[in-house]
């Protein structure tokens, strides 16, 4: 019984850190953009730890109560001063351990206490440092701290995973941001000559939100073939954007390589045009 239930919590532990460090470096959903980034990945963090955790806990919970019930261990014949003995000892041998468990216990405390209800638990939008994260945080450490010794499969994966991670951030680092021409438009402010972060009603769109605000803010789009001749409009292709200056030109940003360039628009693989939704047009 005590094998079956070592085996089955270091799959569980191994699954868990697989997720955590190689697919939660690379978790991305790309029509939600970069900017919601780090709400997407707390959320893959939070439920997978929820279901991970809970698993394992149910798991311990059904082999404490069959190995009670087949004989294999007598918890209720043990005085309170054994019970008692044995904690402190434990404690005294596992003190990392036990500092993590006191901390999760102070937090517990705190949230409880805290005059700020919710916000306790959960932490504040785009940070949520909670009481909930924070014994999320310590499960995950006590899980791996006991069933993680030989989960070298995660380890290989996760530096892996640390390595294309870097690598992509070089990528990007090297490139421009083809969308940034636009923002940085739409940011300027005309009486200081700044670019003012996320202002004049221009949201941090990447490429395909703002096509698809054009869509749902109800401004005029199309195909290709339906481009009027108007400067200014927004020129989108997946993961791509420029913006039509007239006379079958366009201007889009084309990485370190080629830099910020004029082109023709047609046989550049466009797939759409709209109005932008932040910007009056004067036709």
């Amino acid at each position: 019984m005590e094998n079956r239930k070592e085996e089955f919590l270091k799959i569980v532990c191994q699954s868990y850190l697989i997720v955590i460090l190689a697919v939660l470096p690379l978790y991305y959903i790309p029509w939600n953009g970069y900017y919601k980034l780090g709400d997407t990945k707390y959320y893959l963090y939070r439920n997978v730890s929820l279901l991970c955790q809970g698993i394992a806990l149910l798991a311990m919970c059904v082999f404490a109560v069959s190995s009670r019930w087949t004989g294999e261990h007598r918890i209720f014949a043990r005085s309170l001063a054994e019970v008692v003995k044995k904690s402190v000892d434990k404690c005294r041998t596992h003190v990392v351990t036990t500092a993590v468990c006191l901390y999760g216990i102070c937090a517990l405390l705190s949230a409880i206490c805290s005059p700020y209800g919710s916000i306790a638990w959960n932490g504040e939008r785009e940070w949520y440092m909670g009481a909930v994260t924070i014994c999320l945080m310590i499960g995950g450490f006590l899980l791996t701290a006991k069933y993680g010794g030989s989960c070298k499969t995660a380890i290989w994966l996760g530096e892996a995973a640390f390595v294309a991670v870097t690598l992509i951030g070089l990528l990007q680092k090297l490139g421009y941001d083809p969308l940034g021409l636009l923002k940085g438009y739409g940011w300027l402010n005309p009486d200081t000559l700044t670019i003012d972060y996320n202002t004049n009603g221009m949201p941090d769109y990447t490429a395909d939100q703002m096509y698809a605000s054009a869509k749902e803010n109800g401004a005029e789009y199309g195909g290709m073939d339906t481009m009027p001749d108007i400067v200014g409009l927004g020129l989108w292709k997946q993961g791509h954007w420029g913006v039509y200056v007239g006379n079958g030109y366009a201007i889009e940003a084309m990485g370190t390589q080629y830099g910020v360039v004029r082109t023709k628009v047609e046989g550049r693989g466009w797939q759409g045009w709209c109005k932008i939704p932040y910007i009056q047009y004067d036709e």
